[in-house]
């Protein structure tokens, strides 16, 4: 940057969007993401990452579900909660294009596989899904641990509980998304 010019756009300049996620051994999994415009404020971190203040005015297209029980019948809950982030990433990487990308999750395997970017076993090839796919849209990863409590919302997709995601996104279609669990994102 000897000369002023940036080979890569500085984190100020990208729009920053929030992905969080979450797998149930035993339904399936899924997630939401919004963006955060003001980013430049102190206190916006913290008022970004906080997706309760943000859940009441979430698109319908913003948030999914998918059921793992006819791909990954048997797989281990680590192996899920990068499925559900790599999904995510397949989803809505284009839209995505040129952010940075805010991951939210509470399995610590994961945060610890995009902190690394590596994973053991057969969650290694969801990863490196995941940062090709990263890559190929310019998209910054920030890989954030978040408490199981604090994550409610995507626990409650990912469990198929509709009468909590009603609760929380009032202006969502639970029967849209509901019928959407037949088609994998």
């Amino acid at each position: 940057m000897a000369n002023g010019i940036h080979f890569f756009q500085g984190d100020e300049f990208r729009s920053q969007i929030h992905l969080f996620t979450d797998a149930s051994s035993i339904k399936g999994y899924g997630g939401f993401w919004y963006t955060c415009h003001d980013y430049s404020a102190p206190e916006a971190h913290t008022l970004c990452s906080h997706w309760n203040l943000h859940a009441s005015s979430l698109p319908q297209g913003d948030l999914f579900a998918a059921s793992h029980l006819t791909t990954h019948p048997h797989a281990h809950i680590n192996v899920l909660e990068i499925l559900a982030i790599t999904k995510a990433f397949m989803k809505w990487g284009p839209a995505w294009q040129h952010s940075s990308v805010h991951v939210h999750t509470d399995n610590t395997v994961a945060l610890a596989a995009l902190q690394n970017a590596v994973a053991k076993g057969p969650a290694n090839l969801l990863l490196r899904q995941l940062l090709i796919q990263a890559a190929t849209w310019d998209i910054n990863l920030k890989p954030s641990w978040i408490s199981t409590h604090d994550n409610g919302l995507a626990d409650a997709i990912s469990r198929f509980d509709w009468p909590t995601v009603a609760t929380l996104c009032p202006q969502v279609n639970v029967s849209a998304l509901m019928s959407s669990l037949s088609q994998t994102p």
